[in-house]
C-alpha cells in the first residue's frame, strides 16, 4: 500500500486524471527517440497536411458533419476535388498507398493534439504548472511531436510530387 499523502484540492486531483489520460494516450503512440527533444519542428508545405487531415476526416465521416462550408474545407479539399480533367480522383487512385501512408501518421497526429490539449489545461493553471512539465517531460511530449513530423514530412514531400506527376500544383495547397 502506498503511504504516500494523497491531494485534496480538487483541481490537483483533477490535473492528477488529465496526467494519467496524457500517460495512456502516449502509450497508443510509437515510443519516441529522445535524442530529438528541443528539435525545432518545421512542417512541409506549412499547412500542407490540413489537405490530407480534411480527407481523412471526410473519409470518417459524411460531408455534411465537417463542415461542407467551412472556409478550410472550401480551400483544401473541395478546391482539390474541383481540379479540371479529374486530377485529384487520378492522384488518390494512382497514390492510394501513400495515402494510406500520411493518414496512418496523421492519427497519430490527432492523438497529439489530445495530448497537447490535456498539457495546456494544465499549464493555464499556477496550481497544476508543476505537474505540467513532469508529465510533459515524462511521456517526453516533445520528443513525440517530433518524431510525428519527421514521420509525415517525407510523405508530404512525396505527395506533393505525385501531385507534380498528375499536374497538380501542390504550392496552391500550401500556405
Amino acid at each position: 500500500m502506498d503511504d504516500a499523502p494523497r491531494p485534496s484540492d480538487p483541481e490537483i486531483i483533477a490535473a492528477e486524471r488529465v496526467c494519467q489520460e496524457m500517460r495512456d494516450i502516449a502509450k497508443k503512440l510509437p515510443k519516441p527517440d529522445n535524442t530529438k527533444e528541443g528539435k525545432r519542428i518545421i512542417q512541409f508545405g506549412n499547412n500542407f497536411f490540413l489537405l490530407f487531415l480534411l480527407l481523412l476526416r471526410e473519409k470518417r465521416k459524411p460531408s455534411s458533419d465537417i463542415g461542407e462550408d467551412s472556409v478550410i474545407t472550401k480551400i483544401y479539399l473541395r478546391r482539390a476535388e474541383e481540379l479540371p480533367g479529374g486530377k485529384w480522383k487520378k492522384f488518390l487512385e494512382e497514390n492510394a498507398g501513400l495515402v494510406t501512408q500520411i493518414n496512418k501518421i496523421l492519427e497519430q497526429n490527432e492523438m497529439l493534439s489530445e495530448l497537447t490539449r490535456r498539457y495546456v489545461i494544465l499549464l493555464k493553471d499556477k496550481k497544476t504548472l508543476e505537474l505540467s512539465d513532469k508529465i510533459s517531460e515524462e511521456i517526453s511530449l516533445q520528443s513525440i511531436r517530433v518524431e510525428i513530423w519527421d514521420k509525415l514530412n517525407p510523405l508530404l514531400k512525396q505527395a506533393s510530387e505525385a501531385m507534380a506527376q498528375c499536374g497538380i500544383k501542390p504550392k496552391d495547397f500550401y500556405s
